[in-house]
């Protein structure tokens, strides 16, 4: 009958990151060993051997996907590899792989998952007629009469004598936050759950940005614990990217003689904002 004896010292190892207080760090990851004895070759031919060494892994030890350690609660059995120890045919070494994920059952029940949150700040850059109160950059150019002139409009005599005024264009950084957010929910199709989101912006304040400034750029899941159909755990990256000037772009008359849109433009009539992308409240998933 197959035995199994977990942690073996020769391999014992963890991951510390900065932030734990107290000289301490917190742990981000931790490697721990089981090793199984006495399997039953005859009844496990090749590689079926390696399945029994893991069905072999002692209940309740921790050892089971997603549970997690009673010294670390926040750390996660993500992995678990099983290898024939060379020259044996019957005993194996698991290597066990916790990361650490916070989330709790009652959460996930709920649909609600608990997210390591990962971010970042930088500056992009923008095309915009306007300065930065809002206001256009009105740039006034007349045209000389005269056509002997070297800068008389020969492609458009129409605009000899003229003064035409316009929206200059600049190019601006802006920032452009990121903020990526790492779970797991309980759902039996997490497809849907991609589509809800993906493209969306915020209905309401969030985290410091007003409505329709954050939005919800890509969404990529992965199966975590299938195991029981009622209850699928899928671990969820929701990435997410800011924009101070909003998402929805506008729709700008410009003049056809010069083709560019002129100055003192009314919203809602010269500039119209397309309100292209849909909204939802983020803090249904994600709470200040």
């Amino acid at each position: 009958m197959a035995t199994a004896t977990v942690d073996q010292i020769t391999n014992l190892s963890m991951v510390e990151q900065r932030g734990g207080g107290n000289d301490n760090g917190v742990i981000m990851e931790l490697r721990r060993e089981a090793l199984v004895k006495d399997l039953d070759v005859a009844a496990t031919p090749d590689f079926r051997i390696l399945q029994e060494a893991l069905n072999n892994l002692p209940p309740g030890s921790g050892v089971g996907f997603g549970d997690s350690l009673t010294s670390h609660p926040g750390l996660v059995l993500v992995e678990r590899i099983p290898r024939l120890v060379p020259g044996t045919t019957t005993t194996c070494i698991v290597e066990l792989l916790y990361k650490r994920l916070f989330s709790s059952v009652d959460t996930l029940k709920a649909g609600v998952g608990q997210w390591i949150v990962r971010g970042g700040g930088s500056l992009r850059q923008f095309t915009t007629h306007r300065n930065q109160f809002g206001m256009d950059n009105a740039v006034c150019y007349t045209y000389p009469a005269d056509p002997s002139n070297s800068a008389y409009p020969t492609t458009d005599p129409r605009l000899a004598g003229r003064t035409k005024c316009q929206s200059g264009e600049i190019q601006v950084d802006l920032p452009s936050d990121t903020l990526e957010f790492t779970g797991r929910l309980i759902t039996p199709n997490p497809g849907s759950i991609a589509r809800a989101w993906r493209g969306r912006t915020n209905l309401y304040l969030w985290n410091g940005g007003a409505p329709g400034t954050w939005r919800c750029t890509e969404v990529s899941f992965d199966p975590w614990d299938l195991g029981d159909p009622e209850f699928e755990q899928w671990l969820f990256n929701f990435f997410f990217q800011f924009d101070p000037t909003g998402w929805n772009p506008d729709a700008i008359f410009r003049d056809q003689l010069t083709g560019k849109p002129p100055i003192n433009l009314v919203e809602g009539n010269g500039v119209i904002e397309v309100d292209w992308y849909p909204t939802l409240d983020f803090e249904d998933l994600f709470p200040p």
